[in-house]
């Protein structure tokens, strides 16, 4: 059964690891090698290919990420996978012109065990809103 304080603490390492920058094997080893679907507003990743260019495109377009986890909610639990419902504040530098931006995304998860029935793997992630945060921005 899935246990709300392990999926805070995975989805909570996911997005400190993304502040962090940290190598995108890092972060594959968090996503199903097969029926992946991460779809974010300027892409939609089906595998670690994806993935990888994904990241590498994020990383040349902003720095100082800062994802804050403001909300998880477990919407569906059992022995096929969990469904969370998650708010994260993401802010970054703009490097093409310096700027700071913040926005509120809503996210929906779909996690399953590892093969080896270990910790949880993200099999879907949709951001399904963005909203800026003008004034978050100016004083990060």
């Amino acid at each position: 059964m899935w246990n709300t304080t392990e999926l805070t603490e995975f989805a909570t390492n996911w997005f400190q690891l993304l502040s962090d920058r940290a190598p995108a094997e890092t972060l594959k080893a968090m996503l199903v090698p097969e029926g992946l679907e991460m779809v974010f507003p300027d892409a939609t990743i089906h595998n670690y290919e994806d993935f990888d260019n994904w990241y590498r495109a994020v990383g040349e377009n902003v720095d100082s990420q800062q994802h804050i986890l403001e909300s998880l909610e477990v919407t569906r639990g059992d022995d096929a996978g969990a469904d969370l419902s998650i708010i994260v504040i993401w802010k970054a530098r703009q490097l093409a012109d310096g700027r700071d931006v913040a926005f509120r995304a809503t996210q929906a998860w779909s996690l399953v065990r590892t093969a080896e029935g270990a910790g949880p793997i993200i099999k879907t992630y949709r951001v399904l809103t963005l909203d800026p945060l003008e004034s978050e921005a100016a004083t990060s």
